[in-house]
């Protein structure tokens, strides 16, 4: 459902977009590639075999890899693709292992067989599995700090295949995950639950940090992507937890906002990045410092960014907002369990939460206004034209959809129960009869939405209430309002005739938190210098003191393949 959601506005997206910004390159080809795309994603969700799941998840990668260096003329791009190559096989290459792990013990490749087959294996091997599982989908799905080739890729891709690969593909990770840790190495300890949280965290603090504080629009929405891939671990932390300590009610619980802010993230995301591709396409630049002023020029499109903005803010009454919400009280939730600790742990991800709502609602602000408010500020955004029809009707599409599901959640919540409840192992009857629980009348929220499409608290009477609000007060002023004429005049700037240096620019807009995560905020800096040039550099010297290996003396090399070839028939014998 996720897939094909994004994909139909994203269909209708391309035909305008392409027209506009590719029409002089080779169109057949990138669009056979854009349906081998949506192919291999559905094929990977759709393998029930580890040897085909590897088949199409290698094929997924390699599409993907073909659309960020398609501007073969960019070296950006070949670098960003190279990256992303490297990084995903090691993740591909961690998944390949766990998945020999796992047909050792089943004798099969087929999924059907890893179920259960956890229980013969020993607590630390478990464990390396869980790691493996964490590397080779968290690769994917960009968790800090295997995130690295995120922020350069989707730059490098085409407008609607950034879409689908923030919207979509990276979400085939965050399925991995599901999938792998609770139906086929179930049982497992709690604290997994509690490793996963703290990455979680860490993932969704670094990334909009490093959000905040970028002009590049692309990278702005792409390390956005990362911070949203962190908010929805967080509940699956919980979740694990949950399910860890036997209260799979809560489990089912806490997997909901997961499921909800997946979906959520895809249509938001989706619309950010369409609208950014209409943008940079009539503008020719991606950085923020070079725009302004669009909103007069681009009236449609400023305003269906405005709404992807205030949606992935979490600003009512949009979809962000209830899947935010409900990622709050999955958090809360973890005051029902026995453990002292764990009831002090929730409290504090909680509050870093809203800390990270909050610094993505500045970012937010800072970008929209860098495009489209204050004064053009070079000749290209003077001269920008709005987006082709077609384009325009697949934003509305998801700008509609955005407002339609902060409206109706329980639309969306109706279809996720089941999957939240069958994921952690619940019966038809549990979930018709959850939501009277006494234990979990605390917890309205949840079976409100699940019950009442008019309640108390219900979001479809609130921004009813909110609308008629509104009207009334447009009423009132109209009606009553003073009767004096207005003057227009020109701003007064000391007699200095306005430009558009004079206003705030979205890099001074976004300097104090520069300022404040002065250490963390140039990821290149803190990643490549801390962990990344520390192990090339290791892997580096442990070349040069193995490079006498290498002697050149072919009876050497016949010597090592004789030592080989005893210490294979030994490891057979035993």
């Amino acid at each position: 459902m996720l897939i094909s959601v994004l994909v139909i506005p994203i269909s209708i997206y391309s035909i305008g977009y392409l027209k506009k910004e590719y029409l002089e390159k080779n169109v057949s080809v990138l669009g056979a590639l854009y349906q081998l795309f949506i192919l291999s994603m559905l094929l990977v969700i759709c393998s029930g075999n580890g040897f085909q799941f590897i088949i199409f998840w290698e094929l997924m990668t390699l599409i993907s890899f073909a659309f960020v260096i398609f501007d073969l003329k960019d070296i950006d791009s070949q670098k960003a693709g190279f990256v992303y190559l490297l990084m995903t096989h090691i993740g591909s290459a961690f998944l390949l292992f766990a998945f020999l792990i796992f047909a050792k013990y089943s004798d099969s490749f087929s999924f059907a067989t890893f179920h259960g087959i956890s229980n013969t294996m020993p607590s630390w091997l478990k464990l390396i599995l869980f790691l493996f599982i964490l590397i080779g989908f968290g690769t994917k799905a960009g968790i800090i700090p295997l995130h690295i080739w995120l922020p350069e890729a989707h730059p490098a891709a085409p407008s609607h295949i950034s879409a689908l690969m923030s919207g979509v593909m990276i979400k085939t990770g965050i399925y991995g995950i599901l999938r792998f840790i609770f139906n086929f190495l179930n049982p497992f300890p709690y604290w997994w639950g509690e490793i996963l949280i703290v990455i979680a965290i860490t993932t969704a603090i670094l990334g909009i940090i490093f959000a905040s504080t970028e002009s590049n629009i692309k990278r702005v929405l792409a390390y956005s992507s990362i911070e949203n891939i962190g908010v929805i671990l967080l509940p699956i932390g919980a979740s694990m937890i949950f399910f860890s300590l036997g209260q799979k009610e809560f489990a089912a619980l806490s997997l909901i906002p997961a499921l909800f802010h997946s979906l959520n993230h895809s249509l938001f995301k989706g619309l950010l990045f369409t609208s950014v591709g209409a943008v940079v396409s009539s503008t020719h630049t991606k950085n923020i410092e070079n725009l302004g002023g669009l909103i007069k020029l681009l009236p449609k499109t400023a305003l269906l960014f405005l709404i992807g903005a205030l949606s992935i803010s979490a600003f009512p009454p949009f979809n962000g907002f209830i899947s935010k919400w409900l990622t709050f009280q999955s958090l809360l939730l973890l005051f029902q369990v026995k453990f002292e600790s764990i009831k002090l742990f929730a409290p504090i991800i909680a509050s870093l939460l809203g800390f990270v709502s909050a610094i993505s609602a500045a970012t937010f602000v800072k970008t929209f206004s860098g495009i489209f408010l204050g004064m053009p500020k070079t000749h290209k955004a003077t001269h920008a034209q709005e987006a082709t029809p077609f384009m325009i009707l697949s934003m509305s599409i998801l700008a509609l959809l955005c407002l339609l599901i902060g409206i109706c959640p329980s639309i969306v919540f109706s279809l996720i129960k089941p999957i939240s409840f069958s994921i952690v192992g619940l019966d038809s009857m549990t979930i018709t009869t959850f939501s009277n629980l006494s234990n979990l009348n605390n917890y309205n929220l949840f079976t409100n939405l699940g019950t009442h499409v008019l309640s108390a608290s219900s979001p479809a009477l609130v921004f009813i209430l909110l609308i008629g609000a509104l009207c009334l007060s447009y009423i009132v002023v109209k009606s009553f309002g003073t009767k004096t004429p207005l003057r227009k005049e020109e701003t007064w700037s000391c007699g200095v005739k306005p430009k558009p240096e004079f206003g705030h620019t979205p890099k001074g807009f976004s300097q104090p938190l520069g300022v404040i995560f002065s250490e963390l905020h140039t990821p290149e800096s803190f990643y490549h210098n801390y962990i990344y040039l520390p192990i090339v550099n290791g892997l580096i010297s442990l070349s040069h003191k193995l490079k006498p290996i290498q002697s050149g003396i072919l009876q050497v090399y016949l010597f090592y393949i004789f030592l080989t070839l005893i210490f294979c028939l030994m490891w057979l014998r035993l």
